[in-house]
C-alpha cells in the first residue's frame, strides 16, 4: 500500500497546500489512474510518469525513465520504421554501398582488408559489434569458426553476438557465396537499420540504448555467466545493484555470485520482472545523471530490493502536488 500523502513529512512545511487539498488532489489522481489503467495503476506509477507532480530533484521529460514510458506507447518495430523513414536517404545510401561492396568481393579474406573497412564496419554495426572493428584477426577466426565444434572461437566466446555473426557469415561451410547471398544481404540490412536506430537512441541517452538492448537480449541468456560476458547486460546489472567496478578483478566464480544476487536468471523471461528491472536501472541512471541519487523519487520508490513500484513513499522528500 502507498503511504498517506495527505500527511506532511515530519519537519516539512508545504505552503498553501492543506490536508484537504491534498486529499482532493489524490482523489483526482485516483480517477485519472483508473482511466489510464482499469486494473489500477498506483500513484507511485503516476509519479514515475511525471504526471500531476512537481519534484524538487531535476526530473524532467528528458530523463530516461520518463522517455522510456513514452517509448513504450509504441512497439520497437514502429519506432524503427519511423526512424528509417526520417533518415531514408542516409539509410538507403549505406545499404547501396553495402550491396555494391559485397558484390565486389573476390574472396572471404578481402572482407578484412583495409580497403573494405567501410564494408566490415557496416556488418559489425548490424550485429552490434562496431567496437571490434580494430580486431580483424579475431573477427577472421570468428567468421571461420565451425559452429558444430564447441571448441571453436565463436562458441567459446560468452558474448553471443559473435556466434550470431559467425552463423550469418558462415565462411566455414558456405565461403564467399554465403556473404553474397540474398538472405545474408537482406538480413544484414534489416539488422543495420535496427542498429542505426539504437545508436541514435544512445546518442540521445546512453541509458535508453542500454535498456532497449537489455530488454531485447536478457531473455536469451542461459546463466549468470552470459551476463558477465556481455558488456551491456553487465553494465545494467552493475548499475542496478550498485556493484563496485573492482569486482571485475575478482574470480569469475565470485563475480557470478555477486551478480547472481542482483539479477534472478530464472526470471529472465518474465516480462514483468524484466520491465521492473529496467525501470530500476533507468531510475539509477537518471539519479547519476542528475548528480543526486538521494532525492531522486524513482530511485527511492524502487529501493528495498524488490523492484516494486508500490513501496511506501511517506518518507520521500521533495514532492508537492500541483492542485
Amino acid at each position: 500500500m502507498i503511504g498517506n500523502l495527505a500527511e506532511k513529512p515530519p519537519g516539512r512545511q508545504v505552503p498553501g497546500v492543506t490536508k484537504r487539498n491534498r486529499r482532493i488532489g489524490l482523489r483526482f489522481l485516483d480517477y485519472v489512474s483508473s482511466r489510464l489503467d482499469p486494473g489500477g495503476e498506483t500513484q507511485a506509477g503516476l509519479i514515475l510518469r511525471g504526471m500531476s507532480y512537481s519534484i524538487s530533484s531535476s526530473y524532467s521529460s528528458s530523463n530516461a525513465l520518463t522517455s522510456w514510458y513514452q517509448m513504450s506507447k509504441t512497439s520497437e518495430d514502429e519506432r524503427i520504421a519511423r526512424y528509417v523513414k526520417q533518415n531514408q536517404k542516409t539509410i538507403d545510401s549505406a545499404n547501396a554501398s553495402f550491396e555494391s561492396s559485397v558484390a565486389k568481393l573476390k574472396s572471404t579474406d578481402e572482407l578484412f582488408e583495409p580497403k573494405n573497412y567501410k564494408l566490415l564496419n557496416y556488418i559489425l554495426t548490424a550485429y552490434g559489434l562496431e567496437s571490434e572493428i580494430g580486431n580483424t584477426g579475431k573477427l577472421r577466426k570468428v567468421a571461420e569458426s565451425d559452429l558444430t565444434d564447441t571448441n571453436s572461437l565463436a562458441n567459446r566466446m560468452s558474448d553471443t553476438r559473435f556466434q550470431q555473426l559467425a552463423q550469418a557469415l558462415n565462411f566455414k561451410a558456405g565461403g564467399l557465396s554465403s556473404i553474397q547471398s540474398e538472405s545474408f544481404i537482406s538480413g544484414t540490412e534489416a539488422r543495420y537499420e535496427k542498429a542505426s536506430y539504437e545508436i541514435d537512441l544512445g546518442n540521445k541517452n546512453t541509458a535508453l540504448r542500454q535498456a532497449q538492448y537489455f530488454k531485447n537480449n536478457i531473455g536469451s541468456i542461459s546463466d549468470i555467466y552470459s551476463v558477465l560476458g556481455d558488456n551491456t547486460l553487465r553494465a545494467v546489472v552493475t548499475k542496478v545493484g550498485n556493484i563496485p567496478l573492482e569486482t571485475a578483478v575478482q574470480s569469475v566464480e565470485t563475480q557470478a555470485q555477486v551478480f547472481g544476487r542482483q539479477f534472478d536468471v530464472s526470471k529472465a523471461k518474465d516480462e514483468k520482472y524484466v520491465d521492473r528491472y529496467i525501470q530500476r536501472f533507468l531510475a539509477a541512471a537518471d539519479a547519476a545523471a542528475n548528480g543526486d541519487g538521494s532525492t531522486n523519487v524513482a530511485v527511492q520508490l524502487m529501493q528495498a530490493g524488490t523492484g516494486s513500484l508500490d513501496g511506501d513513499i511517506t518518507q520521500i522528500q521533495g514532492i508537492d502536488l500541483l492542485i
